[in-house]
C-alpha cells in the first residue's frame, strides 16, 4: 500500500492498520490454533523469526538470547522432542536454533546511533488447559480452535505475540517514510506461565532505556491501563516427600507416612505468619500421594506457591513455607526435596511512562477510558525485565490493554474479541511510533 505521509506519522499508522487488520486477525487466529506450552514454542518462535527476518530485523535466536542455567522447570528431553517434531513437519525456517527448548528470540533494528533504545516484550507460550468452545463462538465457527488436546491460549499470549508481529510489519511499512530515532528491540519470551522464562532473558535489556510489555486485561473494551502496579513477587515450589511403605494392618509402625507428612505440611502452611511490610499469599494447588488403601504411603508430591506485595515479604513467607515442609517431613520420619520451578520479583510500572501511554492512547488510539493507578494483584515475570531496566535508570511499563470485562483469563473458552485485539494493536502502534519518531524523554 501507499503510505500517506502528508498528515503525519499517526495518520499513517491508522491508514496502515485499516489496510492490514484482516491479515493481523489471521495471524492471531493461526497462533491460537497451534498453541505450544512453555519451552516448547518451536512452531510459534519459528513463525515469528521468519516474519521478523522478512521485515528486515536482525535476529538473535535460541541460546544467543537465553541463559541456559536460568531456565526453570524445563520439560524432559522426550517431551521437548515430541513438540519439536510436530513443528518440524511444517518445514519452518530457523527451527533448529530453538532445539532443546531455547524458544526465545530478539529482533533488533537500529535507526540512528543517537537516541534511546526502546524494547517491547511479548510472551509466546500457551496454557496446559483444554479448549472447550460453544458452536456459536468464533473459534468454532472460524475453525481456529486449538488442535492440541489439553493445550490452549487461555491467557491471550497469541494476541501478545501477534502484537509483536504487528510492530515488525508496521516498522517495515513506514520506517523508510518517517525519520525514526534510536534502536528498537522486540523480545519474544518463552515460558511466562509459571513465571519461568523472563529470568533467562534479562541480559537482553542491559542496554534498554525504555521497556514496554502488554497484556490483554478484562477491564472493559476500549480502555487502557498505562502501567500496571502492584505486581506480586512469587515463588512456585514443588515438594516431594519420601517415606517408607508398610502393611497398613499388620505392621503400620514400620512405615513412614509421606502422605501424612505432606498433609500436616499443608495445614501448617495455612497458619503462616503475616509480614508487617506487605501483603502475603500462600496456596497449595495440588497434593498427591500413596498407591493403595492398605499401604502406608511412601511418596507424596505437593505443588504450592507463595506471593508477596514486596520481594522481601515474599522471601519471608517462602522461608516459612520451606521450614514447614521440612519440619512436617521430619515429624513422620520422612525426607522432603523442594524445587523452585518458577519465580518473579515484585514490580511497579514507571509512573511517567505509564502516564505517557494513557495520554497518547486517549489522543490517538480511540481509547475511551484509562484506569490510572491500577493494582494488578497478580504475578508476572515481566517484572524481572522491568526491574533490570529501572535499576539502571530507565523506565518500564506493563500496559493493560482493556477487553470485555466479562471474560475470564485461564478459562476453557477464553478468546480475545476482535474489537479488543484491534484496539490493542492501535495502542501499541501509536505508543511505538511516538517513542521512536518524537523521541519521548525518558527522564
Amino acid at each position: 500500500m501507499t503510505i500517506p505521509t502528508d498528515h503525519g506519522i499517526h495518520y499513517a499508522v491508522e491508514a496502515w492498520l485499516k489496510d492490514q487488520v484482516s491479515a493481523l486477525h489471521h495471524i492471531r487466529k493461526t497462533l491460537h490454533k497451534y498453541p505450544e506450552p512453555g519451552w516448547r514454542e518451536f512452531r510459534t518462535a519459528s513463525t515469528v523469526a521468519q516474519i521478523l527476518d522478512e521485515c528486515g530485523f536482525n535476529l538473535s535466536l535460541g541460546q544467543d538470547v537465553i541463559e541456559a542455567e536460568a531456565r526453570m522447570a524445563v520439560p524432559e528431553n522426550q517431551e521437548l522432542d515430541l513438540w519439536y517434531q510436530r513443528a518440524e513437519s511444517d518445514n519452518l525456517p530457523f527451527l533448529e536454533a530453538f532445539k532443546g527448548g531455547f524458544t526465545g528470540l530478539v529482533g533488533t533494528k537500529v535507526f540512528t546511533k543517537e537516541g534511546p533504545t526502546l524494547a517491547l516484550r511479548f510472551d509466546l507460550d500457551a496454557l496446559t488447559l483444554g479448549e472447550v468452545v460453544a458452536e456459536d463462538q468464533p473459534a468454532h465457527m472460524e475453525k481456529y480452535k486449538s488442535i492440541h488436546e489439553g493445550v490452549m491460549h487461555g491467557c491471550g499470549h497469541d494476541g501478545h505475540a501477534s502484537l509483536g508481529i504487528m510492530v515488525a510489519k508496521l516498522i517495515a511499512a513506514i520506517g523508510d517514510q518517517f525519520p525514526l530515532k534510536g534502536t528498537l528491540k522486540l523480545i519474544f519470551q518463552p515460558a511466562e506461565e509459571g513465571v519461568r522464562g523472563a529470568k533467562s532473558m534479562v541480559a537482553n535489556v542491559d542496554d534498554v532505556d525504555m521497556l514496554l510489555g502488554a497484556h490483554f486485561w478484562p477491564v472493559g473494551s476500549y480502555s487502557v491501563i498505562g502501567g500496571l502496579r502492584g505486581l506480586l513477587a512469587t515463588s512456585k515450589l514443588d515438594a516431594q516427600f519420601f517415606g517408607t511403605p508398610a502393611h497398613a494392618g499388620k505392621q503400620p509402625e514400620l512405615g513412614n507416612n509421606a502422605l501424612l507428612a505432606a498433609a500436616q505440611a499443608m495445614v501448617a502452611l495455612q497458619g503462616a505468619p503475616r509480614h508487617s511490610q506487605g501483603v502475603t499469599r500462600i496456596n497449595v494447588g495440588t497434593l498427591q500421594g500413596g498407591t493403595d488403601r492398605n499401604i502406608i504411603p511412601a511418596f507424596a508430591k505437593m505443588q504450592l506457591e507463595t506471593r508477596g506485595s514486596t520481594t522481601e515479604a515474599e522471601a519471608f513467607i517462602r522461608q516459612y513455607a520451606i521450614k514447614a515442609l521440612e519440619h512436617s517431613a521430619a515429624m513422620q520420619g520422612c525426607r522432603v526435596e523442594i524445587d523452585q520451578v518458577g519465580s518473579a520479583p515484585s514490580g511497579d510500572s514507571s509512573p511517567g511512562l505509564a502516564q505517557f501511554v494513557e495520554t497518547l492512547a486517549l489522543k490517538e488510539a480511540g481509547t475511551q477510558r484509562v484506569h490510572g493507578d491500577h493494582q494488578a494483584k497478580v504475578s508476572e515475570d515481566f517484572a524481572y525485565l522491568m526491574k533490570a531496566v529501572q535499576d539502571r535508570g530507565g523506565q518500564a511499563s506493563f500496559i493493560g490493554l482493556g477487553m470485555d470485562s466479562r471474560l475470564k483469563l485461564h478459562s476453557h473458552d477464553f478468546d480475545i474479541p476482535q474489537e479488543d485485539f484491534e484496539h490493542g494493536c492501535r495502542v501499541i502502534a501509536h505508543v511505538l511510533v511516538e517513542c521512536l519518531h518524537l523521541d519521548y524523554n525518558t527522564n
